[in-house]
């Protein structure tokens, strides 16, 4: 599949998603899992999900979250 096909697939469904009413959040999520897993395997979810677990020791970037929502 060509980059610009992918490009107008993620592009496409982004919008299928996001004026279904389904929340931002979750389909936001969700999009980038999916696209991972289809255009490259589920092989490539393990460089996109260690990066999160080692952020997790670092506290300081707990406190941004907790500032927007306050």
């Amino acid at each position: 599949m060509s980059p610009a096909t992918q490009a107008a697939l993620v592009l496409l469904v982004t919008l299928i998603v996001l004026l279904s009413g389904a929340p931002v959040e979750f389909g936001l999520g969700a999009l980038p899992i999916a696209f991972v897993v289809l255009f490259q395997g589920f092989d490539a979810l393990h460089g996109a999900v260690a990066p999160f677990y080692a952020g997790r020791k670092d506290l300081t970037l707990v406190t941004i979250p907790t500032i927007v929502r306050m």
